[in-house]
């Protein structure tokens, strides 16, 4: 497991070095780090304001008694998403902007619950 953890980040920084280095051939070569920079602080922007919404959900559900499920898996999604943009690189930021669209969340968290569901906890 831990060699295809690290044959993935491996392949994942050759990806994402080969795509900086197409736009920076096309563009200038600042073009790229700026854009890599919006991004991080549009992750950190989307963390801030969506999680402080989450935050009163969740305190609302345990308010009332329930168990807040729904916005906790939105809580792993938001923070997921708000990683995957810090991190510099383009695909990653793609991969990011997903976690964050109401339409494809629902894609995400069934993964994630399948994910978890298959582990056994003793």
């Amino acid at each position: 497991m831990k060699r295809h953890i690290l044959l993935i980040i491996l392949v994942l920084c050759i990806i994402e070095l080969f795509i900086f280095l197409f736009l920076a051939k096309h563009f200038n070569f600042f073009t790229p780090i700026l854009l890599a920079m919006a991004t991080s602080g549009i992750g950190i922007y989307l963390l801030i304001k969506r999680g402080r919404g989450l935050i009163v959900d969740i305190q609302r559900n345990l308010y009332w008694g329930k168990v807040p499920r729904e916005e906790l898996g939105d809580g792993v999604l938001i923070v997921i998403g708000a990683v995957l943009m810090f991190l510099p690189g383009f695909l990653t930021d793609i991969v990011g902007i997903t976690f964050f669209i109401p339409a494809t969340q629902f894609y995400w968290k069934s993964i994630i619950y399948k994910f978890f569901s298959k582990r056994r906890y003793y």
